[in-house]
């Protein structure tokens, strides 16, 4: 396995992405800190990905179109709002609706 192949994909970024976002929005659950582990940290992992992601686009992962690249920010702000929305759901005992 080529660590430096990985480096230089952009789909490397996105999956670590993804990994920290469920992390946090567990994290943010069983801690009872929506503000920073719920917003704050997971909007400052979104614009990471976009500046690492831009970076390595353009320094390495050329096949990779600037449109595919955008697609992909939004495809992770998506799943940011998925993995959200079911946290939200766990813990909808806490605001009594149920």
């Amino acid at each position: 396995m080529d660590v430096n192949k990985w480096i230089r994909r952009v789909s490397t970024y996105f999956a670590i992405a993804v990994v920290m976002k469920i992390s946090l929005s567990i994290a943010s659950l069983l801690l009872k800190d929506p503000k920073w582990l719920g917003f704050v940290f997971p909007l400052s992992v979104m614009v990471g990905y976009w500046a690492i992601g831009y970076t390595v686009r353009q320094k390495w992962d050329k096949q990779l179109t600037l449109a595919k690249f955008a697609d992909s920010v939004y495809y992770l702000g998506f799943l940011f709002t998925v993995a959200s929305i079911i946290i939200c759901l766990l813990d909808i005992e806490s605001l009594g609706m149920v």
